[in-house]
């Protein structure tokens, strides 16, 4: 009992002492957190953020009742709100289950995000959000009983495809607004390019998850349109019914009936009309700008996706070649995200010319030039392992990062949420954007020769909530161009007189003005607006205050570089594959008159009256209690069926988790009982466990014979963690302390009778062991929807297990893991090499029981169909061609070589069934590994130089898979693989085995 008592008190010390850390991790201790009460609403927020927290209380009681009328429903309990300020991102999300739960960013949307059309950004915000609110938590009928049986479980109104679900809300935020998204012009844009590229996606595309641009925003682009076009045909009841009658259902996915008992029709019929009312629509507004006569470039790249921020290169960075080079950003999932270069005066034949990689970042941002020719950028880049803020670099000139190397740029701010700098004529400046609490400025710094950045401060002061975007210095160095967004929804373009700081409002309209960049003289401002609903370059000339349009295009023009000489205009253009760049030479004569600007939009609603509203400390055990239990039934260890029930809670800010499980098992000797909770406001992230388990024994050998026995355990295991997040590499330290105390009984009233000559056998584990763990992990990959499993980079995870006297423990261990892995694009194309290596050795007493397994894929219940009905999936570790688990022992090797090629992007599914296919890939695999207890180096096959090729205790595996990647429910990814594996040693599957499994890719 000494012992027990040291080792459950390690376990507990272990995790109070974290505390003692000054590290930094996933929650902020030094943030002081209160809560707003109103009536409808209890609104969660760290001090620093209590005037934000005031506006979102007044205006949340304003849209709850605006809207409860038009969506019909009010709900009983009061939503829970955080707002938040650790990104420098615009989002929100909502939820019903377990509670109504609406999560907010405070930052407003950024330069080009399709968000960015608002009159308030919280308003819009909070209306879409609660939209979800009063839409999902619509709930009656039979799915009441269950939630009440069960806690709040079935939400039937969730369980639909995204593009109602988000779609609704978009309508909705554009309804009680003056701005949002069905208002939008750039959202516009996107799907009128689908529509005039004859590209239109289908209803199964954005009734699931597909991979065709532009990917997830298709749930509120064709969502907001099509759902907008219902209304306007059948009237504004029209969703809040289909609403009340789904969310009445037990059994989800009945969405046609749903709105054929309301209009008469399937979502399938009504998309057909949807489609062609937007064809002739959009080909009235085609006529229209063909009227005036087309004004656009020659296209340069293409590759789709996001292109944004053109800069022509300056004399004075280039190091070579023509003297028409451009530096932009570009992220298309076929090369890494960041500043790319190209020259116009090469060519690859067919217009296309080389493209490379400048510096590696991950957000959009324009280039800047020192006078010496440094380069200077944005990026996002964790701040004290919490925060993921915005700040600026600077790359030499002639460095490049063709590698995606970062070792070469130097970083000029930390954590100081700055963007989009420019850079003086001079050197001696740098003017930028600085976010803070939602509200952005201009700011300034002194340049030193070095570069580094000194007395940073406000150049242009913002109202509250009011947000500045790239501004750019003039060629003489005097004044400072940038866009602007002010209260009531205006979006201009204004200019500060460095000498003076005064501010001149070059446009103040409900127009959309973008991205302002100077003529070579200084005598014009070119700039984006969508005053004709479609957005082009504009001319505007300080001399006689005159506007003229630039371009005329069908889809959309953005984004303008002018060259040195002023004679060519590059901008950023729209297709239904995405942005690219466009080149134009640049003729005064062909200009276009300017409209005026649109003035159709309602007033915007006034500021909403104050609220009573009680303001406290926040206290988590509110949102923390569980409110559902979840419960499985599946078959259990004992060959049995078994049943599970369990539940989980956590606070809205994070702070707290925890959760329950209860299972049982028919012919298991007793129940199993665990319990987890996470704590993550200490300097590091902080786990405890404790529960019992029962695992039957089979085949021991015993008095010479071969009995099978029940092992209890019963544990306490405590954890820390650390996560340094870097910019592009992440890792991860860890600490845990499991206490397992273990006992088994064998049968020996069953075995008659004993034989007094039979050899002596270990006696089953009894008694404690206490084991301590040390983890280390760090990761550079990187993701594509192009290529299956990861893109490219590294990944490293060591383990180390030890167990003894000194940990309290009855058995010894000493156990060292490690798994390695690599990922190697191919220069044809979103084909992978990936490779995988993996190994480990354990040593003491407590080895006598099997510590690894190697062998094959586990089909019982994880083979088709039953990953449909169980989580169980096979992992991706495996030696293919053999038996599970033929292989065990005390040390382990297991490598993978796998050649990853896409066969067809399908994206294709049946209408709105629950059921869509996204994609097929191959996989050509070798395998080859083994477990055993000591290697024996007389069975290695030697070459003449020394190195092993062959071994009785290393197999080899090998074959090919077509992987299968599916949604399945309208969300639920799935991932397929049917394949065939041929092992090559004697104790491989005789004739190799083909297999149909569930399975994710390592």
């Amino acid at each position: 009992m000494a012992r027990l008592r040291w080792a459950l008190a390690a376990a507990v010390l272990l995790s109070l002492t974290c505390a003692s850390s000054r590290a930094e991790a996933t929650g902020d201790p030094s943030l002081d957190w209160w809560t707003i009460e109103t009536a409808h609403f209890r609104i969660h927020y760290e001090k620093n953020l209590e005037f934000v927290a005031e506006h979102v209380a007044r205006l949340g009681e304003a849209i709850h009742k605006r809207l409860i009328g038009p969506l019909g429903y009010s709900p009983d309990v009061k939503t829970e709100l955080l707002l938040t300020d650790v990104v420098d991102n615009s989002n929100g999300s909502a939820t019903a289950v377990p509670y109504n739960a609406i999560r907010m960013f405070v930052t407003a949307p950024d330069d080009l995000s399709p968000l960015a059309d608002y009159d308030d950004w919280y308003l819009g915000l909070l209306t879409h959000e609660y939209t979800h609110i009063l839409h999902i938590d619509n709930a009656s009928g039979l799915a009441t009983v269950g939630n009440l049986l069960l806690g709040k479980t079935f939400v039937p109104n969730q369980v639909q495809p995204r593009w109602i679900i988000e779609g609704l809300a978009t309508v909705v935020e554009s309804t009680f607004s003056s701005g949002g998204r069905i208002r939008s012009s750039l959202f516009e844009m996107f799907i009128r390019a689908d529509f005039l590229d004859d590209n239109v996606a289908r209803l199964d595309q954005i009734s699931s998850n597909s991979q065709r641009w532009p990917r997830g925003t298709m749930f509120y682009l064709y969502g907001s349109r099509f759902l907008q076009w219902i209304v306007d045909v059948y009237g504004a009841d029209v969703l809040r019914a289909v609403a009340a009658d789904y969310g009445a259902g037990l059994i989800p996915w009945g969405i046609n009936r749903a709105i054929r008992r309301q209009t008469g029709k399937t979502y399938v019929e009504l998309y057909e009309g949807f489609k062609d009312t937007m064809k002739r629509r959009y080909a009235v507004q085609m006529k229209q700008v063909e009227r005036r006569g087309l004004r656009q470039g020659k296209r340069l790249t293409h590759h789709g996706m996001t292109v944004s921020y053109p800069r022509f290169v300056p004399r004075r960075a280039r190091q070579s070649g023509g003297r028409y080079q451009l530096h932009y950003f570009r992220a298309d999932d076929h090369e890494r995200p960041g500043i790319y270069h190209i020259d116009l005066s090469t060519d690859q034949g067919g217009g296309r010319r080389p493209e490379t990689l400048v510096a590696h970042t991950r957000i959009p941002t324009p280039a800047s030039y020192s006078p010496n020719g440094d380069l200077l950028f944005a990026g996002v880049v964790p701040f004290k392992q919490i925060y993921q803020r915005r700040d600026l670099f600077q790359l030499p000139k002639g460095e490049r990062a063709p590698t995606g190397r970062e070792n070469n740029r130097a970083r000029l701010t930390i954590g100081a949420r700055a963007n989009t700098p420019t850079v003086s004529p001079d050197g001696r400046h740098v003017v930028f954007t600085l976010n803070h609490r939602g509200t952005t400025r201009l700011a300034i710094a002194d340049r030193e020769v070095n570069g580094d950045l000194k007395r940073i401060r406000t150049l242009v002061a913002s109202e509250p909530f009011d947000q500045v975007y790239t501004p750019q210095y003039s060629p003489d160095g005097r004044k400072v161009a940038y866009s602007a967004w002010s209260a009531g929804g205006f979006r201009d373009i204004r200019v500060v007189d460095m000498a003076t700081g005064n501010v001149e409002s070059i446009t103040y309209d409900r127009a959309m003005d973008h991205n302002p960049t100077w003529s070579p003289d200084g005598d014009k401002l070119y700039f984006a607006s969508d005053r004709t609903g479609i957005f082009n370059i504009y001319e505007y000339s300080f001399d006689g205050r005159a506007l003229k349009q630039v371009t005329n295009v069908r889809v959309g023009a953005m984004q303008p570089a002018i060259s040195e000489d002023g004679k060519r205009l590059v901008y950023a253009g729209y297709t239904s594959r995405g942005w690219d760049l466009w080149l134009m030479d640049l003729d005064p004569s062909r200009y276009l008159e300017a409209a005026s600007p649109p003035n159709d939009r309602p007033q915007p609603f006034a500021q909403p009256p104050p609220v009573k509203m009680t303001k406290n400390r926040y206290s988590p055990w509110r949102t923390l209690r569980p409110r559902s239990w979840e419960w499985e039934i599946a078959q259990g260890d004992y060959d049995g069926t078994s049943f599970s029930i369990g539940t989980a809670g956590a606070d809205i800010v994070g702070h707290h988790a925890v959760s329950a499980q209860v299972l049982v098992e028919v012919d298991a000797p007793g129940p199993e009982l665990t319990f987890n909770y996470g704590y993550r406001r200490l300097p590091v992230d902080l786990g405890l466990q404790l529960g019992n388990r029962w695992t039957p024994r089979a085949n021991y050998s015993f008095d010479n014979q071969l009995v099978d026995f029940d092992e209890e355990s019963y544990f306490v295991r405590s954890a820390i963690s650390y996560p340094d997040r870097g910019e592009f590499v992440a890792q991860t330290a860890s600490l845990s302390y499991t206490a397992a105390i273990t006992d088994a009984t064998l049968p020996v009233n069953e075995l008659q009778p004993f034989d007094p000559y039979a050899s002596v056998t270990a006696k089953p584990l009894r008694g404690l062991i206490g084991t301590v763990h040390l983890g280390y992990a760090i990761s550079s990959t990187e993701s594509s929807v192009l290529t299956a499993g990861a893109a490219r980079g590294f990944a490293l995870s060591l383990g180390m297990d030890v167990a003894d006297d000194f940990t309290g423990s009855q058995e010894s261990l000493y156990a060292a893991t490690y798994v390695a892995q690599g990922y190697i694009p191919m220069p044809w194309g979103a084909h992978t090499l990936a490779v995988r290596s993996a190994g480990g050795m354990a040593t003491g007493s407590y080895t006598s029981r099997t510590l690894f397994f190697v062998g094959g894929y586990n089909l019982e219940n994880t083979g088709f169909p039953d990953v449909f009905t169980s989580t169980v999936f096979n992992g991706a570790f495996v030696l293919r061609g053999y038996e599970p688990n033929t292989y065990r022992g005390q040390n382990y090797i297991l490598n993978q070589l796998e050649y990853r090629l896409p066969i067809a992007r399908v994206d294709r599914g049946i209408q709105t069934l629950p059921l869509f296919l996204r994609r097929i890939d191959g996989n050509l695999f070798v395998d080859w590994g083994g477990a055993f207890n000591r290697f024996n180096f007389d069975d290695v096959k030697l070459f003449h130089d020394r190195s092993i090729i062959a071994s009785k205790q290393l197999h080899t595996g090998a074959g090919a898979e077509l992987w299968f990647g599916m949604d399945v429910g309208y969300v639920v990814p799935l991932n397929l693989r049917l394949g065939y594996a041929l092992g090559f040693s004697e104790d491989a599957i005789a004739g190799g085995r083909a297999y149909f499994i569930g399975s994710s890719a390592f």
